[in-house]
């Protein structure tokens, strides 16, 4: 999967439909904010065979679209999301009290 790394101080912000087709913006930063951008089908280009998962093994697939790991201070605003696999937003090690999510 494409995955995209946002550094700190970053501010994204969409203008005329813009997108993100096929990735996973990974935030593992501070003071970032995401405005207006269309995340659509996360799809897992690179999956990978674990033979420990489970009895016979396992496909370990990515299909997040955005991924806030270890971040503070993370605004993520009017985002529109399509064609949802796994999961919309994966939050991991955040600090919740500082990240803010408004979905309109």
């Amino acid at each position: 999967q494409v995955q995209y790394k946002v550094p700190s101080n970053t501010t994204i912000i969409g203008t005329n439909n813009a997108k993100i087709t096929g990735g996973n913006m990974i935030i593992n930063s501070q003071n970032v904010i995401v405005r207006n951008i269309i995340f659509e089908n996360a799809y897992d280009f690179f999956p990978q065979w674990d033979p420990t998962d489970g009895t016979s093994g396992n496909w370990n697939s990515q299909y997040d679209n955005l991924t806030v790991t270890g971040g503070s201070k993370v605004w993520l605003d009017h985002n529109r999301f399509l064609m949802v696999h796994k999961q919309i937003i994966k939050m991991v090690h955040t600090m919740a009290e500082s990240t803010n999510i408004m979905m309109v």
